[in-house]
């Protein structure tokens, strides 16, 4: 139900969790959901939101250096 709610949240803006740009809420929720997606289980519930698991992608794209390895 959070990952939904997070699916929502994005939905009702501009792709971001608050606002129409990347903000500290954006990435203290990537955070958690990052270590939450390397369980099993995680994994199933953010694949069950493809709108989750493509802002995921946008805010990793977001605050990777130039210089960083691609993943």
């Amino acid at each position: 139900r959070h990952v939904g709610a997070v699916s929502d949240l994005l939905a009702a803006d501009d792709g971001w969790l608050i606002g129409n740009r990347l903000s500290l809420a954006d990435l203290a929720v990537f955070t958690m959901l990052t270590c939450i997606r390397e369980t099993p289980e995680g994994a199933r519930l953010i694949d069950a939101e493809p709108a989750v698991g493509r802002w995921l992608e946008r805010v990793d794209t977001s605050t990777r250096s130039p210089h960083s390895p691609a993943r």
